[in-house]
């Protein structure tokens, strides 16, 4: 990351877990960098912003090369009742409509950056090594991804366009482990499911490199 020439990245979904890595990553770096925040009265590199109100600090879009979207209500926090998923589809798809409408206003954005989940392809093959293109499943997942990523395709006729398919993040910094180890540790783990599906995974140091 020292080899490329520092930029200025703006990152929604900053102060999650991932997020939060990632500022320290690219900050030691030397890339300038700004987090979209919910919270009022902040600070550089915080900036305010509102989805759902569709206002932000316009201060934090100056100058910007790279935007980074994290965003995304947790998959497993809650009960997936209709309103939850709902909630989960619309805070990864209206965020990313809100963040073209204001590349307008960032004239020398460049590359635009989206999470996104290896969920895509559904669940009905649990042995299959799956490529890029191949089709998206028929699950709510799946669709969620489906939905997620055909808006960000929409910074596509301007600039590049990444998006980073990635499995469960393993850390005891939070996350699926520390769930999963306290059951363990409490003597009450059992297997998911079956117990004898895949599950990707990767390392939280990985998805931030």
């Amino acid at each position: 990351m020292n080899n490329i020439k520092n930029k200025t990245i703006l990152i929604a979904g900053g102060s999650g877990l991932i997020g939060k890595e990632l500022v320290k990553s690219l900050t030691q770096a030397g890339h300038t960098v700004r987090v979209l925040t919910r919270k009022k009265d902040v600070r550089p590199p915080y900036y305010y912003w509102n989805v759902k109100t569709k206002e932000i600090d316009e201060a934090a879009l100056k100058g910007v090369e790279v935007m980074i979207n994290l965003s995304g209500a947790g998959i497993a926090d809650k009960r997936w009742t209709e309103k939850r998923k709902q909630e989960i589809i619309d805070s990864r798809v209206e965020t990313t409509r809100f963040l073209f409408t204001l590349s307008e206003k960032t004239p020398k954005l460049e590359h635009y950056i989206s999470a996104s989940g290896i969920t895509c392809y559904g669940f009905d093959e649990h042995e299959k090594k799956y490529k890029e293109d191949d089709p998206y499943g028929n699950d709510y997942i799946s669709f969620v991804v489906k939905a997620w990523e055909y808006e960000a395709d929409a910074f596509s006729t301007h600039q590049i366009v990444t998006k980073l398919r990635t499995g469960i993040v393993l850390t005891l910094k939070g996350g699926a482990l520390p769930k999963i180890h306290n059951t363990v540790k409490n003597y009450i783990g059992a297997p998911l499911g079956g117990g004898g599906q895949i599950t990707p995974w990767i390392t939280l140091k990985d998805i931030v490199s």
